[in-house]
């Protein structure tokens, strides 16, 4: 099968695809196959070619999505394969975490946000954190940290209102406001001097409440 050419359509409706999926499981077991395709989407994340790369993790991120869908529904006997397939896909994904390529990055990103693959949070910070990194993998960090909701998302995030590129500092703002519910005087299109008086309330506010804060539900 040509992997690239069966994943190009799927790339075009990310948001609608990937919501369906996880609500149609008839449409999910549609997606089962190809999870034997393991060992060509293994090769291809090893191509030069970084479209191939950035295509092979996309399939993998369906593969999940499908995954998710079936195993809660299916016998216990056939959970333990499944799982076993989910750590698979997701190991392809987060293994493209540390690639060269930023736009294979911005990928792996992205379906790391989408399967809220929170213990993997800390590879998405240090990515957000590396000052190579541009403004549009560093808002791909912030909203993959966000969907997961874990509290070591924070130092990253309140890091991230530092950043030189407004956007940047905008979706960390806007993170941190929806996950504690105030955003202590940070705005981010203010000059500098009040930007650093609000930053060091947050550093403050992490500081006394690291250990006992709780994230509000969705």
């Amino acid at each position: 099968a040509d992997i690239v050419r069966e994943i190009a359509p799927l790339k075009a409706k990310t948001d609608t695809l990937a919501a369906s999926l996880t609500k149609n499981r008839k449409m999910a077991m549609g997606y089962v196959p190809v999870i034997f395709f393991f060992e060509e989407i293994s090769a291809r994340l090893e191509s030069k070619d970084a479209e191939l790369r950035k295509d092979s993790i996309a399939l993998a991120m369906y593969a999940a999505i499908g995954l998710q869908g079936q195993i809660a529904g299916m016998p216990q006997a056939m959970q333990a394969d499944l799982q076993n397939n989910l750590k698979r896909t997701v190991a392809i994904i987060v293994f493209a975490l540390k690639d060269k390529d930023s736009g294979v990055q911005l990928e792996a990103v992205r379906a790391t946000g989408r399967l809220r693959l929170a213990p993997f949070a800390d590879d998405v910070a240090a990515i957000m954190k590396d000052p190579q990194a541009d403004p549009q993998l560093s808002m791909a960090c912030v909203e993959a940290l966000y969907a997961m909701r874990v509290k070591q998302a924070f130092p990253a995030l309140i890091d991230g209102l530092k950043s030189e590129n407004a956007s940047v500092r905008k979706t960390c703002i806007d993170a941190l406001q929806d996950l504690v519910g105030r955003n202590h005087g940070f705005y981010s299109d203010d000059d500098e001097v009040k930007r650093k008086a609000a930053i060091e309330k947050w550093e403050q506010w992490w500081a006394e409440h690291a250990e006992t804060f709780e994230i509000k539900g969705e």
